[in-house]
């Protein structure tokens, strides 16, 4: 049976990474890339993990999802986030699999997202399918926003239903919904920009109102009550903030292209933008 190594990517994460590393122990190998945490992420990590290795935190963690998979010794590589727990019976269905005669290149498996420690049943959030098992050798994962892996070869899809799916306990309270949404329209607005796409003002209403109809209507979200309501209407305002944040940035560069008066020459760059376009304000 192929070697098999598990490989996670955190920064900060010291409430959720023993569970998480624990959930892999049957794995040949376990890898955790440390973005250079300052609470005890490491401390709590290094009794379950073969292998720490720090890293430069970046905004997005997409962004080093293809160094995940060259930094594990075996070629076939479980991408999983400190928030995520791979139960029993996904083990035992990936060691099957791996056994078998089976030929492909990579594996998508259903995710059961947990909002608020509520296990969603539609909306999008279940069933979820992720692409997290990979030949690294048939695999690249582009360093982009929502970026997902480029394969070469066949991607085989487990059914969801029998327990074989990853647990995902994304968000535990509304602000660590707040604090990603506004970590993530930083880099995702500045992707759109490096894209070339421009801000209308439609896309202000468009965009949000889509999101909230396919979630809530289209894909049932409505079946998941209060939370499915709550978060449908959190993802319209992400979208809304996302180009609001594009606005901000086109609106940054073009007092920048704007010609110099005399009396202006004299004064920082940061007095002759707004601060709230000074894109050094948009932490991660």
């Amino acid at each position: 049976m192929p070697a098999l190594s598990a490989v996670v990517c955190a920064r900060n994460e010291s409430e959720k990474i023993e569970e998480c590393l624990r959930s892999l122990r049957w794995a040949d190998e376990v890898v955790l890339l440390d973005m250079q945490s300052t609470d005890a992420t490491v401390e709590r990590a290094r009794p379950w993990a073969d292998r720490v290795i720090s890293i430069p935190p970046v905004p997005v963690v997409e962004m080093v999802r293809d160094r995940m998979l060259q930094e594990a010794s075996h070629d076939w590589v479980l991408i999983v986030d400190p928030d995520e727990r791979i139960p029993h019976a996904l083990a035992l269905r990936l060691r099957e699999l791996l056994g078998s005669t089976q030929t492909f290149a990579a594996l998508r498996i259903p995710r059961r997202n947990f909002l608020l420690n509520h296990p969603m049943r539609a909306a999008g959030w279940y069933p979820d399918p992720q692409v997290r098992l990979l030949n690294k050798h048939k695999a690249r994962w582009p360093a982009a926003v929502h970026s997902v892996p480029q394969v070469e070869g066949v991607i085989l899809d487990l059914p969801c239903g029998d327990g074989a799916e990853i647990l995902h306990y994304n968000y535990s309270s509304l602000s660590e919904f707040l604090h990603k949404m506004n970590r993530y329209t930083d880099a995702h607005a500045r992707a759109l920009r490096e894209e070339g796409s421009r801000f209308r003002w439609y896309k202000l209403f468009y965009h949000p109102l889509k999101e909230i109809w396919l979630r809530y209507i289209s894909r049932r979200g409505y079946r998941d009550g209060l939370p499915g309501l709550v978060f449908t209407l959190l993802m319209g305002i992400y979208y809304l903030v996302l180009y609001a944040k594009l606005w901000e940035l086109e609106r940054a560069a073009n007092i920048l292209d704007q010609p110099i008066s005399d009396s202006q020459k004299s004064m920082p760059l940061e007095s002759r933008i707004p601060s709230s376009s000074v894109e050094g304000d948009l932490q991660p």
